[in-house]
């Protein structure tokens, strides 16, 4: 992403950190469908979290879904 009047786009660059951004996109959108699981009382084997957190599920629903929402506005904020 150019930062000064004038430079160009480095496409390869920019490439490589959407395809970061939409994987970190993934993980997190993963880790909001295992909160819902959570609070829906659905057992899960393998969890992500091999700790308990001390919020509680609905707090961490809130802040997996503001993570992913953030990285999902970070991909679509660079132009191709």
């Amino acid at each position: 992403m150019p930062s000064r009047p004038g430079e160009k786009i480095d496409v390869a660059q920019t490439k490589i950190y959407k395809r970061q951004k939409l994987a970190q996109f993934r993980i997190k959108i993963s880790l909001v469908t295992q909160d819902i699981h959570q609070l829906l009382g659905i057992k899960r084997t393998n969890p992500m979290y091999p700790f308990q957190k001390k919020e509680t599920p609905w707090e961490t629903l809130k802040l997996d879904v503001a993570a992913a929402g953030n990285t999902f506005v970070e991909f679509w904020g660079l132009p191709l």
